[in-house]
């Protein structure tokens, strides 16, 4: 069996705001990612999640991580978002941080990021 690097992740299920969620202009939201460490060397809460590309979605671009989270645990990754004001598709791709600032992310070559994909619609009138 080969050797684990230190820091990988394995994206586990969107605890909130799947794929494709609409949502309404402003509307704030809470996404929740679950992650697993599947590497070999505990993630610290010196760790930090990043934002890689697309819209930011009003989050903060890093933060650091609630808790830490040893190899082969899982963790819930929570942040506050506010769709954008434009109808349309919007995608937000997030990658995490050492402490060194070496950025990783998810797949066999921890190159890959997870994200959140939402559409801002128009809200529904009451009659």
């Amino acid at each position: 069996e080969s050797v684990k690097p230190c820091e990988r992740a394995e994206f586990v299920s969107d605890v909130s705001i799947p794929d494709g969620t609409e949502l309404t202009p402003g509307q704030t939201f809470i996404k929740t990612w679950r992650l697993k460490n599947t590497g070999s060397c505990t993630w610290t809460t010196s760790y930090r999640v990043v934002f890689e590309s697309g819209n930011v979605l009003g989050a903060p671009p890093s933060f650091n991580l609630p808790v830490s989270v040893p190899p082969d645990a899982l963790v819930d990754i929570s942040v506050n978002m506010k769709a954008p004001d434009q109808l349309r598709e919007y995608e937000s791709f997030w990658k995490l941080q050492n402490p060194q600032g070496v950025i990783f992310g998810l797949g066999s070559n921890g190159d890959k990021s997870f994200w959140v994909k939402i559409k801002v619609v128009a809200p529904t009138q009451a009659p």
